[in-house]
């Protein structure tokens, strides 16, 4: 039971990571866009 707690928190950890990454990367693709149109 332990370890399936475990799991699913490191999975929505991991997925957390990856959409936070997402997201920032996002953003500053669309710095630079605003930036060269500038």
């Amino acid at each position: 039971m332990v370890s399936t707690a475990v799991g699913i928190l490191l999975r929505a950890l991991c997925g957390l990571i990856t959409y936070c990454i997402a997201l920032f990367g996002h953003f500053d693709a669309s710095q630079q866009q605003l930036r060269c149109d500038c």
